[in-house]
């Protein structure tokens, strides 16, 4: 992994974890370990990850024969790899 793409893949999971920070304070519903809470794999940072992989995946698919298809294409590649990363369920 080159030192670009690690310092990226620190501040997309840092903005995630900010972003996701209200939501872990929020006050217990009683769900226990593994239920998919915020911040655990499968839950929070990993449903953003995910969404903004369907996200670049859709506009590689509307740029299909472009340019521009190849940089959304690599969007994709690299969220990706964030979610395996992350440890996100749908990226193992």
């Amino acid at each position: 992994m080159s030192l670009r793409r690690a310092s990226s893949l620190v501040l997309v999971v840092a903005l995630l974890s900010a972003a996701a920070a209200p939501a872990l304070a929020a006050p217990s519903n009683g769900a226990g370990p593994g239920s998919g809470a915020p911040g655990k794999p499968g839950g929070g940072i990993c449903a953003d990850i995910e969404n903004n992989l369907l996200a670049a995946e859709a506009e590689a698919d509307k740029r299909s024969g472009t340019k521009a298809a190849e940089k959304w294409s690599r969007a994709a590649d690299g969220f990706w790899r964030d979610g395996e990363v992350v440890g996100c369920s749908w990226a193992a």
